[in-house]
């Protein structure tokens, strides 16, 4: 508490008054905080310079209850309550809010109040009181309450993704164990079928997972950007065959799917093929997902400049609270432990990505009167070359006299492609590591080597380059086969000296395919 002997608050506030409070009146003038003085009727007495500088005030309009003409009109009720309770219970406040400074811009200010009493104490005679602009310092401490806020939503996304794609990656390898040990003591050749077509449900679904969770940590690392590779291709085939690919999901459902091609029957344009199929693929699995009654329609129209793929269906919709954020990373409109549908709320995000790749823009907008519209557009580059240009590296024949080196640390991996090579009559010799390898392509002669990039002893970098050493010899192309599937990854596949790259899990046809593309003929004798 200020106590003053005896004090005349007039003579203590009027430069005319007493000497003795010359020095009092000095200091509240010098210091860089904003002073004043109240009564015991609660008006101001008194303010120094300082508060006059920051309202723009003058010295009579501050006094009496003048000063509350500068307090926002928000916080003036809170603070006239504290102000009161404290007034009448004669203690120390402090408190925080907003004041208008002299261009008419609220800053927020912290106020220190403190009771004066004189004569030891016995007579209270008003309030003196300090405030400092905390403005800068408030908009620090938002920013960073902000930033935590973010921090922390972040986190909870991330780990209700991690709680999904645990229990997404289980549930399949769990089918896939289960499954194998089933068909160990099988017999009958129907069950045992009826197994294995789980097992590669089970298998491509896993595979699906895996992709997903890559190319989003791809799209990290390259600050969401997507490298395309364009190709002839007939746009109209690749959207039929997406719909032919979802159809028995949408039979399972008893859901109409249909199909309308407002263009041509045929449209060659340039594109990357994998890519525009993949988003197509993902719109059509959503709409199917999360429709329970109804249809599923599929719209393709194309003009000079921009083509249009439309996916319109019949279900739920999408909840107001989840438009926003739909197409961000990890995101779900349901994370419970209850949802009703399966997947990590990766596809749109890469969907949406790989749209913007092409150029193009992607919206999903409510269907009226129910369901939703996910519309994809992007600019076209019509192809004048038919595309039966490559029909020859797809789809031509094998031929029989080829013989293949399969480079693999792991055991399965290369009995998996060893015996699948062997049912189409390749021949086929395996290689555990690099140094191996090696030796045996000084020792025979190969159509292609299909070699795994991380082994122990001399890794498949190192293989290749040792093997391109060998002249003639060393002269067969060289496949990469990895499981890395990182940004850098093809590149460094390709400086080392191999003639191109399969990420695994890899499906058979395109191991057959590579040899199509790149394999010599009339190897064996």
């Amino acid at each position: 508490m200020s106590q003053l002997e005896s004090v005349d608050l007039f003579e203590l506030f009027n430069p005319s008054g007493p000497h003795e409070y010359s020095k009092f009146r000095e200091i509240m003038e010098q210091t860089p905080n904003f002073e004043w003085m109240a009564g015991t009727d609660r008006n101001c007495l008194h303010c120094n310079k300082r508060w006059l500088e920051f309202t723009g005030q003058t010295y009579e309009e501050t006094l009496g209850d003048g000063w509350k003409q500068v307090i926002h009109p928000d916080d003036i009720g809170r603070l006239m309550q504290v102000y009161g309770s404290t007034f009448e219970a004669r203690e120390r406040y402090s408190i925080q809010f907003r004041m208008r400074r002299h261009d008419g811009v609220y800053r927020w200010v912290a106020v220190n109040g403190n009771p004066v009493f004189c004569n030891q104490g016995k007579t209270f005679v008003g309030y003196l009181g300090s405030c400092v602009d905390i403005d800068d310092q408030k908009m620090l401490e938002t920013e960073l309450r902000k930033a935590k806020d973010e921090a922390d939503a972040a986190t909870k996304v991330k780990s209700d993704f991690l709680s999904i794609i645990s229990h997404e990656i289980r549930t399949p390898l769990n089918g896939i164990v289960g499954l194998a040990d089933l068909l160990k003591g099988e017999l009958d050749e129907q069950k045992r079928a009826e197994y294995v077509e789980l097992l590669s449900q089970s298998a491509q679904y896993l595979q699906t997972l895996i992709n997903d969770v890559l190319d989003v940590a791809k799209l990290e690392h390259d600050h969401g950007n997507i490298t395309l590779t364009n190709e002839v291709l007939d746009v109209v085939a690749l959207v039929r065959s997406c719909v032919n690919i979802i159809s028995p999901e949408a039979t399972k459902k008893r859901l109409e799917l249909r199909f309308i091609n407002e263009a041509s029957d045929t449209v060659n344009i340039l594109a990357d093929q994998g890519r525009l199929k993949q988003v197509v693929i993902n719109l059509l699995s959503n709409a199917v997902k999360f429709t329970d009654t109804g249809s599923v329609v599929v719209r393709f129209k194309i003009d000079e400049c921009s083509c249009v793929i439309q996916v319109e269906d019949t279900g739920r919709g999408i909840p107001d609270e989840f438009k926003e954020r739909l197409c961000e990373r990890f995101s779900q409109a349901d994370t419970s432990d209850s949802r009703n549908q399966k997947g990590t709320g990766l596809g749109l995000y890469i969907s949406q990505a790989i749209v913007r790749a092409f150029g193009g823009t992607m919206e999903i907008i409510d269907n009226v009167p129910r369901g939703t519209i996910s519309r994809v557009t992007f600019p076209v580059v019509y192809a004048h070359t038919c595309r039966k240009e490559k029909t020859h590296i797809r789809g031509g024949p094998i031929h029989l006299r080829h013989r293949v080196l399969i480079v693999d640390d792991n055991c399965t991996n290369r009995l998996i492609l060893c015996r699948s090579l062997n049912r189409v009559c390749i021949l086929t010799d395996s290689a555990p590591n690099g140094r191996d390898a090696i030796e045996c392509v000084k020792n025979n002669k190969y159509s292609i080597v299909f070699m795994d990039c991380q082994m122990p002893e001399v890794d498949g970098y190192e293989a290749t380059k040792q093997i391109r050493k060998l002249g003639e010899a060393g002269s067969a192309p060289i496949i990469a086969l990895t499981a890395a599937n990182i940004p850098g990854d093809r590149e460094r596949c390709l400086e080392a000296g191999m003639n191109d790259y399969i990420t695994k899990p890899f499906a058979i046809d395109q191991i057959l395919e590579a040899i199509r593309k790149y394999a010599a003929a009339d190897i064996v004798d």
